[in-house]
């Protein structure tokens, strides 16, 4: 039986939300487990609870509204308005993700005027072994190279994903998101906590979490 956690936690306070909120725009890489997702839900509030609008760019159809609702709905905010404030596009495809990034992404931002860019597993559309490696290598530093530029204009660029599968090649794509990253944390999960750290220090202590 599928498990679902709650954080335990003040809304749109602790972490993930303060460990960006202090920056002036930049990347943010988080890698782990399926406790990303809780904590993307968190930050996406975050912004949605101060009338902003989210683009949500999903490499991997991982939104998931359910989260976002109830978050509407313990802040006592409508629930369709609050989603409909989360601007979504997906890719399913290197090539869509790499167009989404440097062709539509700025248009997008100057358009709804954003604080929050969140990509979802957009490193899923690089590990597909039928399109070449080396052009694959070259999407990803196109989209890498845009995604930094957003975010020396004040934009926060948050990238979501899972690890990379068990090849060499897969962790050097991971390896040009790092390099490129002005933060980098790990998130896991135990059966009572959700764990953040950044590179080899523990950020914040552990929330506990509690079964539904």
């Amino acid at each position: 039986m599928d498990t679902t956690y709650e954080i335990d936690a003040p809304l749109f306070s602790g972490p993930p939300v303060s460990l960006i909120s202090g920056m002036p725009g930049g990347i943010a890489l988080f890698c782990g487990d399926a406790a990303l997702w809780l904590l993307s839900a968190q930050m996406i509030g975050w912004r949605l609870a101060r009338s902003e609008r989210v683009l949500f760019l999903d490499g991997d159809n991982r939104f998931n509204p359910y989260p976002i609702a109830d978050l509407a709905k313990r802040i006592g905010r409508d629930r369709s308005l609050f989603l409909s404030s989360i601007l979504i596009s997906r890719a399913a495809t290197c090539h869509q993700m790499t167009t989404l990034i440097t062709r539509q992404l700025g248009i997008g931002i100057a358009r709804h005027r954003p604080r929050l860019v969140l990509l979802a597993e957009p490193l899923a559309t690089f590990y597909d072994e039928a399109v070449s490696f080396t052009e694959r290598k070259t999407l990803l530093s196109r989209a890498v190279g845009t995604l930094a530029r957003q975010a020396r204009e004040g934009i926060w660029i948050v990238v979501l994903t899972s690890p990379p599968p068990p090849s060499h090649k897969s962790a050097s794509l991971l390896s040009m998101v790092r390099n490129a990253a002005d933060r980098l944390f790990s998130v896991r999960t135990n059966e009572n906590e959700i764990l953040i750290r950044e590179e080899n220090a523990v950020i914040a202590p552990p929330h506990r979490t509690g079964r539904r």
